[in-house]
């Protein structure tokens, strides 16, 4: 019995070996194969990566390009900025008449005339962020009278400080000053045709506020405004 049960063991110990038929010339023959795949995996892995550095390198140049670029573009505009800063306005002679157009509830029964103004431009400038002021003054007359009730006068001489923004021909103009003994501040816009080289017609559009007005006419009104259109002919000395 023992011996029939060993012999049973034995063969069935045959029978598992032949079927794994361990052979370590084949096994290292297969360890080589995967060495070599490890390795042809290993190269293009590292040669992907060489290509993926260079495709960085490019970047970095286009970069470098774009960034050159930006550089010459803020260069530019430095070079206009500066070319802005140093223009010479000169000195510009303004003789204008003017009229109102449109009063306030003030000067409602007032009449009023054709006046007069002389002014200058500076070539004094005064610079606000991107915007730049020139500075004047002007002298200008206004004239108002009453015909209900008849008779009385709103007449006298205005000195104004000017500031002006060019634009071109053309320009903005904020003032303030007294008209009369009044305070007042006035709001201007004009158009300017040159004519010739120093020579430039304008047509502009004015309004003007009195913050107060003279005793006589308080009956009237605390304040008295007003709106004009007038002609201006413009000399400039440069």
């Amino acid at each position: 019995m023992f011996f029939l049960t060993s012999t049973s063991n034995l063969y069935a110990q045959d029978e598992f070996d032949e079927g794994i038929d361990l052979d370590f010339d084949d096994e290292e023959g297969i360890m080589w194969g995967d060495e070599e795949s490890a390795d042809d995996t290993f190269d293009d892995f590292f040669g992907e990566e060489d290509d993926f550095f260079t495709d960085d390198e490019e970047s970095f140049d286009d970069l470098d390009e774009f960034l050159e670029e930006d550089e010459e573009i803020i260069e530019e505009i430095e070079t206009v900025s500066n070319e802005q800063e140093t223009i010479d306005y000169g000195y510009d002679i303004n003789i204008s008449s003017s009229s109102p157009s449109y009063v306030n509830n003030t000067l409602m029964t007032w009449n009023s005339f054709v006046d007069f103004k002389i002014g200058v431009d500076t070539p004094f400038t005064l610079r606000l962020s991107s915007i730049t002021f020139r500075l004047g003054a002007e002298i200008m007359t206004y004239s108002f009278k009453n015909y209900l009730p008849k008779g009385g006068k709103f007449n006298g001489l205005g000195l104004m400080g000017m500031l002006i923004m060019p634009a071109g021909t053309s320009d903005f103009t904020i003032s303030g000053g007294f008209l009369g003994s009044s305070p007042a501040i006035s709001l201007g816009q004009s158009f300017g045709i040159p004519y010739g080289e120093n020579i430039v017609f304008k047509i502009s559009s004015r309004a003007n506020f009195l913050t107060s007005v003279p005793e006589e006419m308080k009956q009237y009104g605390s304040q008295a405004s007003w709106f004009e259109g007038s002609f201006t002919v413009s000399y400039s000395l440069r």
